[in-house]
């Protein structure tokens, strides 16, 4: 059940968040907004990193936190990039393309840390 649960999360919330985030964008405000909380979230993955190092016991909840906050601000900071190419570049074509390939870049993450922990045995 957990493997299923994890599938869902990676593989549908992540391109759906990163669809919902590039529809919001679409000032120039609201890509410094995405900006600043690519910028905090990568602040907080850094945080709770090395908190997940100290031995009072929230290192696993801390580890946890540190790579989803990485994952969480991966998908904004794709976000901004591929709203920032609609705006430069408002062709459709370059429009599907640019979103497709966002969506798909939410995952590459995991299939690193999934490729990592298959060579490593």
């Amino acid at each position: 059940m957990g493997s299923l649960w994890l599938f869902v999360v990676v593989f549908i919330a992540g391109p759906l968040a990163f669809v919902v985030l590039v529809k919001q964008a679409r000032k120039l405000a609201e890509l410094r907004i995405m900006v600043v909380l690519v910028i905090a979230l990568m602040s907080i993955g850094l945080v709770a990193g090395r908190m997940a190092r100290q031995p009072d016991g929230l290192d696993q909840f801390m580890a946890i936190t540190s790579v989803v906050s990485f994952w969480c601000a991966w998908i904004a900071l794709i976000a901004v990039l591929v709203a920032m190419i609609q705006r430069h570049y408002p062709h459709r074509t370059t429009k599907r393309i640019a979103n497709a390939t966002g969506a798909m870049a939410t995952t590459l993450p995991w299939m690193g840390l999934y490729l990592a922990r298959w060579i490593a045995g």
